[in-house]
């Protein structure tokens, strides 16, 4: 990944930040400038950010502090401290279901409700721990429990069958085919690559070209928590690399802006700019919709294919940890759990009478 594409990331993170602070309550500044001092990830401080600037905005907005703060960034630090436990859980009933000041219907789900109590209880800690207020009524939430999701992974055959799409272009509408014809051995390489290696959306949108290691078969990536590592590939990645490098990723750089030229960014869009996680995770949904597969295939649920045949294949979980790029196995096992009824059925025929 580019050190500049990094940096400039962190800014741009950096800046969204800034401007959200701006419009917090003046002690609240505290408890986010040390959450970057213990490096939390500016992502992770972000959201964070979000989650309690939406708890402000409850306060000022639909609680009995309408009239104790005419903004969230007056709202003093002891009105935390008026605050008990059914006030909290008022907010957190509040959050799970209601309408946006557009009208809009909200429904926030198992894991954003998760999310946003352990921001809470973070807040109000860190703020009870240094003395900054008397009580923590966030200590008295229980987290909510956590319904493990059923892990959306395509079979073989469906892998075969996105896999013909993207080579062949069947299934495509005819404005879809248009791009196609420019684009086909850029949407080769991204699907052959989330398939063969796993690769996290976010280090694929960071490559560039120069983090192609031909002679060792492998991708020099940064990964989640900043961890610098290789990925390697195998030979069908490696010819997609080398037709995308050979017959496109140049003629991209045609419509690129001036700021743009020269860019060492791997894929590139139409336009010669870096692609976007979003721009992939549309691209994706587009072959896995024309491929009969449906809406709901992202590259993650490609990188769960890879990891669960990498796993059928070996029955190693520790490769698949590293391959993946998770810091602990519990992880991957938590993920992975189910693919072990495969071997369990296995077992079960094995003739030891």
């Amino acid at each position: 990944m580019s050190d500049e594409y990094r940096k400039n990331l962190q800014v741009r993170q950096r800046e969204k930040l800034h401007d959200m602070l701006s419009e917090m309550p003046e002690f609240a500044k505290k408890y986010f400038d040390d959450m970057i001092l213990h490096q939390n990830s500016s992502n992770t401080v972000l959201s964070y950010c979000y989650d309690m600037k939406l708890f402000f905005d409850y306060l000022v907005l639909q609680s009995g502090f309408k009239a104790y703060a005419d903004s969230i960034a007056t709202l003093p630090l002891d009105s935390l401290d008026k605050l008990n436990r059914d006030d909290l859980m008022e907010y957190l009933s509040h959050l799970s279901y209601h309408k946006d000041k557009h009208g809009k219907t909200v429904i926030n789900s198992e894991s954003t409700m998760r999310r946003k109590v352990a921001s809470l209880r973070s807040f109000y800690f860190f703020y009870f721990k240094n003395g900054y207020i008397k009580t923590n009524p966030a200590s008295l939430i229980t987290t909510p429990k956590k319904h493990e999701k059923e892990i959306i992974r395509l079979d073989r055959g469906e892998v075969r069958n996105i896999l013909d799409v993207v080579n062949t272009g069947d299934g495509l509408s005819e404005k879809q085919l248009v791009t196609y014809k420019k684009t086909q051995y850029r949407d080769v390489l991204i699907l052959y690559t989330f398939l063969g290696t796993g690769m996290r959306v976010s280090e694929m949108v960071g490559l560039n070209v120069s983090d192609v290691d031909f002679k060792n078969a492998c991708f020099h990536v940064i990964r989640k928590g900043g961890n610098e590592a290789k990925i390697y590939f195998g030979p069908d990645i490696e010819k997609a690399l080398h037709d995308y490098l050979h017959f496109e990723r140049d003629k991209y750089l045609i419509a690129a802006p001036s700021d743009s030229i020269g860019t060492d960014a791997l894929f590139l869009s139409l336009k010669g700019m870096r692609l976007t996680v979003r721009a992939i995770e549309n691209l994706v949904k587009k072959y896995a919709v024309a491929a009969g597969l449906g809406t709901k295939i992202s590259p993650h649920k490609l990188r769960a294919t890879f990891g669960t045949l990498l796993y059928e294949e070996t029955s190693d979980i520790y490769l698949v940890a590293d391959a993946l790029g998770h810091k602990s196995v519990d992880t991957t096992r938590a993920h992975y759990a189910d693919i072990t009824e495969s071997h369990k059925r296995r077992a079960a025929q094995i003739d030891i009478f």
